[in-house]
């Protein structure tokens, strides 16, 4: 429904509705004061944003948990690697920034901080493979 709903004809539909509605604003008597008329287009517009909003949360939704299920298989393809190539990873930096997309701004930074600091220090021993 989203793909839909924002494709180009769905977009010029809403545009021609827009015109139409203004242009017939002059046949109405009162014009653009006519109490029905104002109500009419309130209250499609009122329905129509009401229902946007819950299609767009429910997009944004799938789509998160989209990139989680991706970051995830990642973080294991990581694990795998780090564990083939026998690298330590007491502190699991790994995962260490899961979850923390509600945390504060600050704590993200630090956390993102140390996860470097502890790869450029793991970066400078010498690794080799099995």
């Amino acid at each position: 429904m989203t793909g839909w709903l924002g494709s180009v004809p769905t977009i010029v539909t809403a545009l021609v509705l827009v015109v139409l509605w203004f242009i017939g604003g002059f046949f109405v008597p009162g014009h653009f004061r006519n109490n029905t008329y104002q109500l009419l287009i309130n209250t499609g517009t009122t329905i129509i944003t009401f229902l946007m909003v819950f299609i767009i949360q429910n997009t944004q939704n799938r789509d998160g948990r989209a990139v989680q299920a991706k970051l995830d298989a990642q973080s294991e393809v990581l694990r795998s690697v780090a564990q083939r190539l026998d690298i330590e990873d007491d502190e699991d930096l790994l995962t260490k920034l899961v979850g923390v997309e509600d945390a504060p701004e600050r704590v993200i930074q630090d956390d993102q901080k140390e996860v470097r600091r502890a790869a450029a220090t793991s970066g400078q021993r010498d690794v080799t493979p099995n």
